[in-house]
Formats: C-alpha cells, sequence, structure tokens
C-alpha cells in the first residue's frame, strides 16, 4: 500500500470490485469511485460489514462462482 505498482496500466484480465455497502472500515462511497476510477468497472455491492465472508458466506461464495462462471466463458 505504501509502494506505486510496478505497472502503468492495469492488465487486460476480467477485473471485479465488490462493496460491501455497510463497511464502517472502508468508506463504501470510496471504493465505488476507486473501482470506476481505476478498475473501469462498476462495483458489485453486497448488503454487509467489513467482513462478508464472515457475516454472509454463503452469499459471498454464490457470487465468486457466478463472477468466476462469467469470466470463464
Amino acid at each position: 500500500m505504501i509502494e506505486p505498482a510496478p505497472f502503468t496500466t492495469w492488465p487486460k484480465v476480467a477485473t471485479a470490485s465488490v462493496i460491501a455497502s455497510a463497511d464502517r472500515t472502508l468508506a463504501p462511497a470510496w471504493g465505488r469511485r476507486m473501482t470506476r476510477r481505476v478498475l473501469q468497472v462498476e462495483p458489485i455491492e453486497l448488503a454487509a460489514g467489513h467482513c462478508p465472508h464472515v457475516s454472509m458466506p454463503s452469499d459471498v461464495a454464490r457470487l465468486l462462482e457466478q463472477l468466476a462462471e462469467t469470466h470463464t466463458r
């Protein structure tokens, strides 16, 4: 987080960003802005706090499966 990335453009790979809309550690508004600006994709939002993988693991697993299926076609 301190050093800049060693590349000048983002690699040409499928990219997704998941934002926890009730996160009180990382501001969701910041995550939305950075997702759009840096990754140039729309964020996927989960109604969860900072650790959706703990509070709603089935939903996160289902989302990851959907993303994997979408991006491997």
